[in-house]
């Protein structure tokens, strides 16, 4: 009989030696089951924040930036009566802009009060590059001056407050309509307000002032090579790399269809909503009423 409690004593023992090594065993694997999880977790909270989100904003500011080009096109296309025409005309901008300190947005801005004033688009590049050199080299923004510009060219002929708009932004225009007109230059004030200064005077006085040997000759590239001029650059250079980018987007993955379809889908889900409420009020609000129910009690 003690021969037979020992050994069970013996086996019991070995038993529960067993057992806690199985145990140690199995705790060393959920350890190791933990720290794989964590990592995994880690990994995918890092490849969410490192790669997929960037990745996100960087695809969504494409898109923006390719929203704004085409909605560029849109209003040049309806000021010129044709979606061709205005992208040569963005064309010829965005040629213009690489080269001066101005930012595509401000310019079309500009195209566009030009082509509202009645200019033809063919012309609109060499006016940009006369009022550019105007603007650079009196450091007034380019809108401004281009709508003095068509303002003048609206009315005909250049009057007292265009003048003193003018003057009060450095523009010598007094001294180049005297070099032009051979009159006096303190005489200049008289003859605009007998309305004898026409907008063609204007024109060829601006085009005077950014002549070779004259104070806005070449002010735009000078401007461009600036530290300001240069990130201007850039940044409309990054702006086009991405709107280009932004297009490809939109044409591999037919977004404007998808974007359609999701807008009629909800639409028709709408409907759909308000007619099962209008047909079925009572299970509505008793549906309703279940829902702030679950709610209030946290389900």
């Amino acid at each position: 009989m003690a021969f037979n409690i020992s050994y069970n004593f013996i086996s019991i023992d070995k038993f529960t030696k067993t057992s806690e090594k199985i145990n140690r065993s199995v705790e060393k694997l959920n350890t190791k089951i933990k720290r794989a999880n964590q990592s995994f977790k880690s990994f995918g909270t890092n490849f969410t924040t490192k790669v997929s989100l960037p990745f996100a904003a960087f695809g969504a500011i494409a898109l923006k930036n390719a929203a704004d080009v085409e909605s560029f096109e849109v209003r040049l296309g309806v000021l010129l009566k044709s979606t061709e025409k205005a992208k040569m005309l963005i064309g010829d901008l965005t040629e213009f802009t690489a080269k001066t300190p101005f930012l595509l947005f401000f310019v079309i801005n500009t195209a566009s009060q030009l082509l509202a004033f009645g200019f033809e688009a063919n012309k609109i590049p060499n006016i940009l590059k006369v009022l550019g050199d105007v603007s650079a080299g009196t450091g007034s923004r380019l809108s401004e001056i281009g709508l003095i510009f068509g303002q003048i060219s609206a009315a005909g002929k250049l009057t007292g407050e265009r003048f003193l708009q003018l003057a009060e932004r450095g523009v010598p225009i007094a001294r180049s309509l005297s070099k032009i007109t051979k009159l006096n230059e303190k005489d200049i004030p008289e003859a605009i307000s007998k309305g004898l200064i026409k907008f063609a005077l204007v024109e060829q006085a601006f085009r005077n002032l950014t002549k070779e040997g004259e104070i806005f000759f070449n002010a735009t590239q000078k401007q461009s090579v600036t530290l300001g001029g240069l990130f201007s650059t850039l940044k409309d250079n990054i702006f086009l790399s991405l709107a280009s980018i932004g297009q490809t987007l939109v044409e591999t993955f037919d977004l404007k269809d998808k974007i359609q379809s999701l807008i009629n889908g909800i639409a028709s889900l709408t409907e759909k909503f308000n007619m099962f409420v209008k047909n079925n009020p009572k299970l509505t609000k008793f549906l309703f009423l279940i829902t702030e129910i679950v709610v209030v009690l946290g389900y």
